[in-house]
């Protein structure tokens, strides 16, 4: 991400179907194919951005080509490191390709097919629109969205042959990459790293990585206090509970009821007979009521079964009868 990055240009004479600009990509080692390890290859990799279709292709083969230049890649090692930068539908279309996948497979095969398949005729006016609302997306991290923004911003620009003129034209993009990358910033990353007044887009978005890193370990510690806080919660739930059933056991012992005067239950739980003052049974129950009840019973029978006929009950008369009296 530095002012000097040979990649912030979009030349569209040099990617030309089945031509290479640069024949020192078709070196070849020993075996006449792979020219060394690709191990040699992958650490100067993470200098390409990803690419899944979106933005510039070309700004994409850009990235690829210079930095197979600088390191002095074969073109194995250029295939295998561009086919590994690839994401999503760009990455389909090589799986799903069977000469695009294989050994044999050539960089001007895989240049060609990705130019054919994603190239975008758009203008200067819509790829300055594109990289204008160009923001962080959710789950995108600062070195992504700085790597996205890029590429938008490389498509923006034509190389007129002027120097002085294309050198202006990607200095000048280096401050909008500073203002873009600002504004499109995700909060609260975003307002840390305005506080802080970068001067440079590579300060930026050094910044922006520090801020993120602190954002992230503040969540998880975030996050791990709140399961602690549950687990607390959780268990002083539980000692109040027993708590609490202990107070209520202490005021139940020193309630006293106002039926038999015994502590530890109210009248509306005592069980003292109302009828025989006994514990143990209501008066409903009590075996000594329902015994009075009984004799009382038998002694209306017995009375009603010796009383005289014509005793002191009165008998009734007919109508007839009474005038005769009278």
């Amino acid at each position: 991400m530095s002012n000097s990055q040979p990649s912030i240009h979009n030349d569209d004479d040099h990617h030309r179907e089945g031509e290479n600009p640069r024949p020192e990509l078709n070196r070849q080692g020993g075996d006449g194919r792979a020219g060394g390890p690709l191990g040699s290859a992958a650490a100067a990799s993470h200098l390409i951005p990803t690419y899944s279709g979106e933005g510039s292709v070309k700004t994409f083969i850009s990235f690829v080509e210079d930095t197979a230049e600088l390191e002095g890649w074969t073109e194995l090692q250029t295939v295998k490191v561009a086919r590994l930068k690839l994401q999503g539908p760009a990455r389909r279309m090589v799986e799903w390709n069977e000469e695009l996948r294989g050994i044999d497979c050539t960089w001007n095969r895989l240049k060609a097919a990705l130019i054919h398949r994603f190239e975008k005729k758009i203008s200067a006016v819509d790829a300055l629109h594109q990289f204008r609302k160009c923001k962080q997306r959710v789950g995108e991290t600062v070195t992504e969205f700085a790597e996205r923004l890029q590429m938008l911003g490389a498509a923006t620009i034509k190389r007129t042959g002027d120097q002085a003129r294309d050198r202006w034209a990607r200095t000048n993009l280096q401050t909008e990459y500073l203002q873009q990358f600002l504004e499109g910033l995700a909060m609260p990353v975003q307002q840390r790293v305005m506080s802080s007044n970068p001067d440079a887009f590579e300060e930026a978005v050094e910044k922006a990585l520090l801020e993120e890193q602190i954002e992230d370990r503040l969540k998880k510690k975030t996050m791990q206090r709140g399961i602690d806080a549950e687990e607390k919660t959780e268990s002083g739930h539980g000692q109040q509970q027993v708590q609490r059933r202990s107070y209520q056991s202490q005021q139940y012992r020193q309630i006293a009821c106002f039926g038999c005067g015994t502590r530890g239950h109210f009248k509306s739980q005592c069980r003292v007979c109302f009828t025989c003052g006994k514990p143990g049974h209501y008066s409903r129950d009590c075996f000594s009521r329902n015994r009075q009840q009984n004799t009382a019973r038998g002694q209306g029978r017995n009375e009603n079964r010796n009383a005289p006929l014509n005793g002191n009950r009165a008998v009734p008369q007919s109508h007839g009868a009474a005038r005769t009296r009278n």
